[in-house]
């Protein structure tokens, strides 16, 4: 079909306005832009496949691809082994071409991100660096075996993003260790990321490092979108707010791809985590989400869970909240979609991670927990005055006058409450000295 020209400025978040769609088909699609009257290129031809059902907006289910790599190295450390080399460290899958000569041969496969000292992949790597070894019995002639890999109980628990069907369960690994074969004739590996393209955004500068250091972020975000969803890496495969955060602008700034921010705050709506401040960055998702992407039906349509994702019912007369001061209710936590397991579920502010409970030294700068913290209501106002610009946009003009005036009222509880008349600094909380650089 075709659904003719559309005049407009916008160069993305175009909604089709055409013929009807299909429920569980493929369609096939291709574009161009206008000039005036001068007409470009069409674009290469790109597919979808429609859902069983349809809705007037619903985000993408199938997100994830297979990119079939090459080893860029091969060697034969002492240990007898082939190891090969990807080049870099991906979430993946290893297909593995052997010739056995006899159907009791089994060959031992070794998948890992770090090399020992003799060439070999470590089979005793530190901390959480990853290292797998599989057992793969062979059958008699050449055959295409695609090694299964089997789910870790550290980030497979009921909280984590599991792999969906379509791709399987996958590692952190760069190289591939094969041994007890002579008959190898072919390794390769399968990276599971979401559409990334890589020639988007290019930075090049004068100085060797930042070019390096540049490529190393660009690609992290690629390899790290293995699920889908902004998750925390292989520790957990858990989405958190910050993190997602962060991730997020990190994204947009290395590909102009806008469902893997969309699906991941869609997620964390209704799966929130327990720092307060991590309830507020769901709204600076959002109002990031609407800058970028021009595409407000998402926000629109959580625009009430937002609100309630602000925390406002923590608020005492003057605007400041609090999370320790009794407001914390059953209702207010339901509105959030906070599970509760226990009577010790509850939200706690976080600042930064690890505190000194599960660290000696900690990370939080010997910050002075009060039942008012600057950190929290810092974030706070930020959501008032996000809140305010995006209840602008969306047209509800009631809201955003309301939440003008919430955020003056917080902008100066905070200078009275929290800055230090002394010092000039911001004090950790409400009651206490304490400077720490968290605060500022």
């Amino acid at each position: 079909m075709e659904f003719g020209r559309v005049s407009s400025g916008e160069s993305i978040a175009n909604v089709y306005h055409g013929k009807p769609l299909v429920a569980a088909r493929v369609y096939y699609w291709k574009v161009r832009t206008w000039t005036g009257n001068r007409a470009g290129p069409y674009s290469d031809i790109r597919k979808f496949v429609t859902g069983d059902s349809l809705s007037r907006f619903a985000l993408p289910s199938f997100v994830l691809r297979k990119e079939r790599q090459e080893p860029v190295a091969e060697r034969r450390p002492g240990q007898g082994g082939l190891v090969y080399d990807f080049g870099k460290d991906g979430f993946g899958q290893v297909d593995i071409t052997v010739g056995g000569e006899h159907h009791t041969d089994t060959l031992t496969i070794g998948l890992g991100e770090e090399l020992a000292a003799d060439g070999s992949v470590n089979r005793k790597p530190p901390g959480t660096v990853r290292y797998r070894e599989v057992k793969l019995p062979l059958v008699t002639g050449e055959t295409v075996y695609h090694v299964r890999i089997t789910p870790d109980e550290r980030n497979t628990g009921p909280k984590a993003i599991r792999m969906p069907d379509y791709i399987g369960e996958v590692l952190p690994f760069r190289y591939v260790e094969v041994r007890g074969v002579s008959g190898l004739s072919k390794v390769s590996r399968e990276l599971i990321t979401v559409d990334f393209d890589d020639d988007a955004v290019s930075f090049v500068s004068s100085d060797t490092a930042l070019n390096k250091i540049w490529e190393l972020c660009k690609y992290t975000v690629k390899a790290t979108s293995f699920t889908g969803f902004y998750v925390d890496g292989d520790r957990e495969r858990i989405p958190y707010e910050a993190d997602a955060l962060i991730t997020q602008l990190s994204h947009y700034s290395t590909d102009a791809e806008f469902n893997m921010a969309k699906r991941s705050l869609n997620y964390l709506i209704f799966h929130p985590t327990w720092p307060t401040e991590w309830s507020l960055q769901n709204v600076l998702i959002a109002w990031n989400d609407y800058l970028y992407s021009g595409d407000d039906r998402l926000v629109r349509q959580l625009y009430p869970d937002l609100k309630n994702k602000m925390l406002t019912g923590l608020a005492r007369e003057d605007g400041l909240i609090s999370t320790r001061t009794g407001k914390q209710t059953p209702d207010l936590l339901k509105s959030i979609h906070y599970q509760v397991f226990n009577s010790n579920s509850k939200l706690e502010d976080n600042v930064d991670w690890p505190h000194k409970s599960v660290l000696p030294t900690g990370e939080t700068d010997g910050f002075v927990f009060m039942d008012y913290n600057s950190v929290v209501n810092a974030f706070y106002y930020e959501d008032l005055k996000v809140m305010h610009q995006l209840s602008q946009a969306l047209g509800f003009t009631g809201d955003a006058a309301k939440y003008q005036a919430m955020a003056e009222s917080v902008r100066r509880a905070f200078i009275r409450t929290f800055i230090d008349s002394v010092t000039g600094l911001v004090v950790d909380g409400e009651g206490t000295r304490h400077s720490s650089l968290h605060a500022n």
